[in-house]
């Protein structure tokens, strides 16, 4: 149980190790990379019959993982930060604005017909 509450020593140091932090800031890009990185693999170098391209395949995830998080996710992470700190606007956020000012001038148009009438739409005789 100490392990679970950070109180065991050698947990706490094998957790807070630069190789377990850099693998649990690359963990989601292996999620979202592994079938990329395979179907490139499978059309370049073929799968089935290639033991070498399954060896050679976690290394070159992981390695591929870190270079997407390091020049891809981190820079573009820390250029929303910067835009959030300054309050600058992207084009995600006016797009929200305008829809959120379009929605405010028109409350009854997002609202279902079929929630304020008891009989079914289009089968009225």
């Amino acid at each position: 149980i100490g392990a679970a509450i950070g109180k065991d020593p050698i947990t706490v140091w094998v957790f807070r190790s630069k190789p377990m932090l850099t693998l649990g800031r690359i963990s989601y890009l292996q999620y979202l990379m592994q079938h990329v990185l395979q179907g490139w693999v499978k059309r370049t170098f073929g799968w089935e019959d290639n033991h070498t391209a399954k060896v050679l395949f976690l290394p070159a995830l992981l390695l591929f993982s870190y270079c997407c998080q390091r020049w891809v996710e981190k820079p573009y992470t820390e250029y929303q930060r910067w835009r959030g700190e300054k309050g600058v606007k992207g084009c995600d956020d006016r797009c929200i604005d305008r829809l959120e000012r379009l929605s405010a001038k028109a409350p009854g148009v997002l609202r279902s017909q079929s929630l304020t009438s008891s009989e079914p739409r289009g089968l009225s005789a």
